[in-house]
């Protein structure tokens, strides 16, 4: 079962003898998607990690029964907390298949390692100062006959990985962490003598103080966080949050976040956070 925003020849032709395949359009209504895979009962499972969020939530409150013997998550970033959530609804952790229109990146081993595939394109590193085992990769990829990709600058940012013992001489990915454009940009402390002036904070950074706020793990995963202005960061959080004590333990991370990287605190404000019910969207909870 693929759960996707378009679909595609090539992914019909896995269906045969051997393999059933089924097609799930993200833009349709989700709890009839949820219905009819219940109906399919895949063996492997294939989703964005927000629908197959979604789906661990109906399988954990037992709306739907689902025992996929592999899931796998595409298209958007995995976060900690996401995997964590959806391993413990179906059994194991989500692998990962890492892919974008420059081509196919990475796979996930039997192991759980995340390896780059270094049998099609080479991945250079550009690491980003003050962020240690952080970088960008550079791609050139071997099999294209049309859409060179010589020495591309992908723009996503990953953390380096360790050796793997599944065997594979392929370079590991410790995480992808998200997307350049979605680091946080402030201006860095009085004194500081950057030659920009201003300090990037990641996005898995700012995820971090959600992750660890209050014994309220299993929910504040349900969150986003938009800079709005050089200064101003707009949060936005379930109502049942926005009047307890997580609101000011964010802020005390926040603030110590920045202390820590020589970024100057910005202005928050806090309001309530629109759930959103289309997939369609890329989930991006740090914008």
């Amino acid at each position: 079962a693929l759960f996707l925003r378009n679909n595609s020849n090539l992914y019909e032709t896995i269906s045969g003898q051997r393999i059933q395949f089924c097609y799930f359009d993200l833009a349709s209504d989700s709890d009839l998607n949820a219905k009819k895979l219940e109906q399919f009962n895949p063996d492997i499972l294939v989703a964005p990690p927000s629908m197959l969020g979604y789906l661990a939530g109906l399988v954990s409150s037992g709306r739907i029964a689902l025992k996929p013997s592999k899931v796998l998550s595409v298209a958007e970033v995995l976060e900690p907390i996401d995997s964590e959530l959806i391993g413990a609804a179906f059994g194991s952790e989500p692998g990962q298949i890492y892919q974008c229109t420059e081509g196919f990146i990475a796979y996930t081993c039997a192991q759980g390692s995340l390896h780059f595939c270094e049998d099609l394109a080479i991945f250079e590193r550009q690491y980003l100062g003050g962020e240690p085992g952080k970088f960008v990769p550079i791609v050139t990829d071997f099999t294209r006959s049309t859409q060179p990709i010589i020495r591309y600058w992908l723009g996503d940012i990953l953390s380096d990985g360790k050796g793997c013992d599944c065997g594979s001489v392929y370079a590991t990915i410790g995480s992808v962490v998200g997307r350049m454009q979605d680091c946080i940009v402030l201006p860095a402390q009085a004194g500081d003598r950057r030659a920009d002036g201003v300090v990037r904070i990641l996005p898995d950074s700012v995820g971090r103080v959600f992750l660890h706020s209050g014994s309220t793990r299993d929910v504040i995963s349900d969150y986003q966080v938009e800079q709005t202005a050089r200064d101003r960061l707009v949060i936005s959080l379930p109502s049942d949050l926005l009047d307890s004590d997580v609101q000011e333990q964010i802020a005390t991370g926040i603030k110590e976040l920045c202390e820590s990287r020589g970024a100057a605190s910005p202005s928050l404000s806090f309001e309530p956070l629109v759930r959103k019910s289309d997939f369609v969207i890329k989930r991006r909870r740090v914008q």
